[in-house]
């Protein structure tokens, strides 16, 4: 979105309309997804690249700034090409240190410096394996990033790792 907004030229106009979507998280453990409301899910595994980040927070900030909200445990696997390119970072990391242990935030590089602390490499099926949270009646599984990631790898490795369709949701 960011680069076609830079594309405009002064005098430009852009309709939108919103917020609008087909998942909302709407209690502790509950949302709607397709406006049919879903249950008992207190293991969430989030999925972003770049800017994907953006509902991922919003999410995850509803789960853990909520006092009511104990019992939900969340993984997120956030990816970027350089360590600049991190979005919100003091902001998750802050997040998961309230968290109690119950949010995990796995950063990874495609090009990290020599120095970068956290994971490296592009996310793929065995990144999946490796850090999401196991498939089952109370887990679902959000992603949000560029299409060719989403679709061509996250999806796909999800449902790979066992998690069903309906259980696949994209931001």
């Amino acid at each position: 979105m960011s680069r076609w907004l830079d594309s405009l030229a002064i005098g430009d106009t852009v309709q939108a309309k919103g917020p609008v979507g087909h998942f909302e998280y709407t209690a502790p453990g509950a949302c709607t997804l397709h406006r049919k409301p879903v249950t008992g899910v207190t293991r969430q595994t989030f999925v972003a690249a770049g800017t994907g980040i953006t509902p991922a927070y919003a999410v995850l900030r509803a789960i853990f700034d909520d006092p009511a909200d104990s019992a939900t445990t969340a993984v997120l696997i956030y990816a970027n090409r350089h360590e600049e390119d991190v979005l919100l970072a003091a902001e998750l990391d802050a997040l998961a240190a309230r968290s109690g242990g119950r949010l995990s935030i796995i950063y990874t590089l495609s090009r990290p410096g020599p120095d970068w602390p956290h994971a490296r490499g592009r996310i793929d099926e065995a990144m999946l394996r490796k850090h999401a949270l196991a498939p089952g009646a109370d887990a679902m599984a959000f992603m949000c990033g560029p299409p060719a990631l989403v679709e061509g790898v996250v999806k796909p490795g999800l449902l790979a790792t066992g998690y069903p369709t309906e259980r696949v949701v994209v931001f």
